[in-house]
């Protein structure tokens, strides 16, 4: 650069290239010095870029040298040093590359096992209770998710299903999920008041759940009774179709959600449970799902689909409901954008 503003400034050549060379030779340790201090503990990595730089300035010194007739040689092997530095800096950036790959090789697997787990921690094979027929439908946005569903079985014959949804995605997401699997199960002797099985869950959860929440929908049936008994934490509304009436009714009583305040109190809602009759529970997966405009679902859409799509048995619902979400977003094999669960439950009696 010294050469070339030499040369605009009609300065000599030979001038100029002297000029350069003295302010490499005076240059060249301080830019030494700043390679070594402040010392610090130096990986492998760092030694062989320093080995590279000092190789290189010691080429650069001797071909500037030579320049000025401090010593005698020849000028122009600074190009071997350069090869060398660039060289070194290759095999450090190539075994940058090859720890990163490990380390997503290694991340990967871990949540490939977290996936296992996480998917053990969902009810197994068909849940049976007299007089009703149940399906779900499990979709995680990633490898694992915050979504999750359970059932609590009653004498036999009742049936309590809880639906909810962990803020967040991801692992922390999923672990707070795996926290809820433990609380419904510590919830089993109230399982016939949803209110109070909330608020047991959320005594659970309070002061775990570092900065996440759970929106919570838990709903109990009582096919003998035709009754059923619904209670929400901040969680959308329990749609049910009413087959003597032919239509879809949204039942809503929702609390705070779950894991950020003590003490919240829930309250229930009895409505009847006929033959015929269909529960739809979902998380906002669902009805929040964006098409390419940015355009929600919505919960208008989805009493639509309900009634509808009567006719299709629970798990056929399951999985055409799922298809119809996947063609709202048309995602061309991008990843969806939240969590996706559904069940269903239909009185068969």
């Amino acid at each position: 650069m010294l050469v070339l503003a030499g040369r605009l400034l009609d300065i000599k050549r030979g001038l100029a290239d002297k000029v350069n060379s003295a302010v490499v030779l005076l240059l060249m340790p301080l830019l030494l010095f700043m390679l070594f201090v402040p010392l610090r503990k130096a990986d492998r990595a760092l030694w062989i870029v320093r080995t590279g730089t000092v190789v290189f300035a010691l080429f650069a010194f001797y071909t500037n040298a030579v320049d000025l007739g401090v010593v005698r040689g020849n000028p122009n092997i600074e190009y071997i040093g350069f090869v060398i530095f660039l060289c070194c800096l290759g095999y450090v950036a190539a075994s940058q590359m090859f720890r990163n790959e490990e380390r997503l090789l290694s991340i990967n697997k871990e949540l490939e096992i977290a996936k296992r787990i996480q998917s053990g921690l969902l009810p197994e094979g068909d849940v049976r209770v007299p007089g009703l027929e149940i399906a779900a439908k499990y979709v995680p946005a990633s490898s694992v998710a915050g979504d999750f569903y359970d059932f609590l079985i009653r004498d036999g014959r009742g049936l309590g299903v809880l639906v909810a949804d962990v803020s967040g995605h991801g692992v922390p997401a999923a672990l707070s999920a795996s926290m809820v699997k433990i609380a419904i199960r510590s919830q089993a002797d109230r399982a016939e008041s949803p209110a109070e099985v909330l608020s047991g869950l959320n005594s659970v959860l309070f002061g775990n759940m570092e900065g996440q929440f759970v929106t919570a929908g838990y709903l109990f049936l009582n096919a003998a009774n035709r009754e059923l008994t619904y209670a929400g934490a901040g969680h959308p509304p329990l749609l049910v179709w009413r087959a003597q009436e032919r239509r879809v009714e949204s039942i809503e009583e929702n609390g705070l959600f779950l894991g950020a305040f003590p003490e919240c109190r829930y309250a229930n809602v009895k409505a009847r449970f006929g033959p015929g009759d269909r529960c739809l529970m979902y998380t906002d997966g669902v009805i929040e799902a964006p098409n390419e405009i940015e355009e929600e679902f919505g919960l208008d859409r989805l009493q639509t689909f309900l009634a509808k799509n009567i006719h299709l048995p629970a798990s056929g619902f399951c999985e055409a409901l799922t298809k119809r979400i996947e063609t709202w977003c048309n995602r061309g094999g991008k990843e969806a954008h939240d969590d996706l669960t559904i069940v269903i439950i239909d009185h068969k009696a």
